[in-house]
């Protein structure tokens, strides 16, 4: 096959966008296995692991197989299959997280790791011998053409790193992030049989993965003992995945919130109360402490149970945390009174920067389950 210019443009992007995917992927597994084991060393060390043992394989069996099997098409079917698994990431999630999650913290981040994502990766990993194989035979010079097409596909792996922390996670959600990749490799694959070989079976071929996806799944169900389960609110933001879940039986009717599959609150849409003992806990013992009190700074929203109770006392509260969403969500669902000043940034500055003093200090953050120790 005579490569044109157009090709071997083509093969730039195949390089870059590839590079790119491969950190995309990286990146956003730690939202996938983060809130079962934590966003914690345990879960960083399974991840770059598991990207640099997949991608090393890749690299050295696509050598091989582009020395036995050069053509062009085996690189793009490669990349079409790599997108297919890219895609069916939030479909394996499940089943492979039920069965990881008793390994405990290092071998189930590990475990889980390993089987969501090293096989995208590993394929992807092929992706650079290949299109230096091929890139090389039209441009000659070997040395050349390989730091060429390496060095794209990192400024494309840097380019993705930035995009996923920067933007993605934000706008776009978990599963979404995943159908796009996805989609991208399947577009990528798609387009060189279509504009460089005329096959236009590839188009049916990139149309089956859409079908394998199921529909949205359902925002509610009802439990064995007849309790309602209902989603109001799922969304992805910089700091963690966000819900906001109903609970509903004959009379009773309870919400909480959680983030990273963590309790942040809940309360009994009755009255207001707190349905835990936590916030009580943490409101009564420093009043009782101090019941003189007139000012207190609580560092960590959640519900905005707390700060709330506090503010009712006739005390001045303001509140500090890092999150607007999670401010969002406290006004919106969980009755967060507007009056109260919300400080909305990393609590070690505001600490670091503020000039008040308070007679009450109530630290709700935690990062897994411990207090950050900055903090």
């Amino acid at each position: 096959m005579q490569h044109s210019k157009g090709f071997i443009a083509y093969l730039v992007t195949t390089a870059a966008l590839c590079g790119a995917l491969v950190m995309v992927v990286e990146v956003i597994g730690s939202r996938v296995i983060g809130p079962f084991f934590g966003v914690s060393l345990f879960v960083w060390t399974s991840l770059i692991s598991v990207a640099m043992v997949a991608l090393a394989v890749g690299y050295a069996i696509g050598g091989r197989l582009s020395d036995r099997k050069s053509s062009p098409d085996w690189l793009y079917g490669i990349i079409m299959l790599a997108g297919v698994l890219v895609m069916l990431i939030p479909i394996f999630k499940g089943p492979v997280l039920q069965v990881s999650i008793p390994l405990g913290l290092r071998w189930g981040a590990l475990t889980s790791a390993f089987l969501l994502f090293g096989p995208p990766l590993f394929l992807l990993g092929c992706v650079s011998p290949y299109v230096v194989k091929i890139a090389a035979r039209e441009m000659h010079n070997i040395g050349r053409t390989v730091g060429t097409f390496y060095a794209i596909s990192t400024v494309g792996s840097v380019v993705g790193t930035l995009l996923t922390g920067f933007v993605l996670i934000a706008y776009l959600g978990v599963n979404q992030i995943f159908l796009l990749a996805g989609t991208l490799l399947i577009a990528l694959s798609v387009g060189y049989f279509i504009f460089f070989r005329r096959k236009w079976a590839a188009v049916f071929a990139a149309i089956l993965p859409f079908l394998l996806l199921p529909q949205e799944s359902h925002i509610s169900k009802v439990m064995p003992d007849g309790t309602k389960v209902e989603r109001i609110v799922d969304r992805d933001g910089y700091y963690g995945n966000l819900k906001v879940v109903d609970y509903s039986y004959l009379e009773k009717h309870n919400r909480e919130m959680l983030i990273d599959g963590m309790v942040q609150g809940g309360i009994d849409k009755h009255n207001g109360l707190s349905t835990y003992e936590y916030p009580y806990l943490l409101q009564f013992l420093p009043f009782a402490l101090n019941p003189d009190g007139k000012k207190c700074l609580v560092i960590g929203l959640g519900a905005g149970l707390v700060p709330n109770w506090y503010q009712a006392q006739g005390i001045s509260t303001e509140v500090v945390d890092i999150d607007p969403a999670v401010v969002e969500l406290a006004h919106k669902y969980f009755d967060f009174n507007p009056a109260i000043p919300v400080h909305i940034e990393d609590a070690r500055y505001f600490l670091i920067d503020t000039t008040q003093t308070y007679d009450y200090l109530i630290i709700d953050v935690f990062n897994g389950d411990t207090t950050p120790g900055h903090l």
